[in-house]
């Protein structure tokens, strides 16, 4: 997933780590912060080269991603321990678009900038 606002880039690819295949049909929501809640922008669906797609990103500073791992694990027949995972980040300096990719597996997501 490649998201752009105002110069700012963010990049998301995620692989299966049983495979280390890209997780071709992963759902995935970006949701911004806004006060005390968070809001839905939009949801993706990650292609065979391991990324979704561009999704436009809200000034937010803080946003979150929010992984639909149960659905990608009854796709591949593997059953999973989580059916949900999520995790904030920020972005804070809009020169500084990251690079983030998340590692699945049927009993874990990590996370962490590329």
């Amino acid at each position: 997933m490649h998201i752009r606002e105002a110069g700012v880039s963010l990049s998301v690819e995620v692989r299966d780590n049983r495979t280390g295949l890209p997780a071709t049909g992963l759902r995935l929501s970006l949701q911004s912060r806004q006060g005390d809640v968070w809001a839905h922008v939009a949801t993706g669906t990650v292609d065979a080269n391991g990324h979704a797609n561009a999704w436009p990103l809200t000034t937010a500073e803080c946003h979150r991603l929010v992984v639909d791992a149960e659905e990608y694990f009854a796709q591949t027949g593997t059953e999973g321990l989580y059916t949900e995972a999520s995790f904030a980040f920020r972005t804070a300096d809009p020169a500084d678009g990251p690079r983030i990719l998340l590692l699945l597996t049927p009993a874990s997501l990590s996370a962490y900038r590329a």
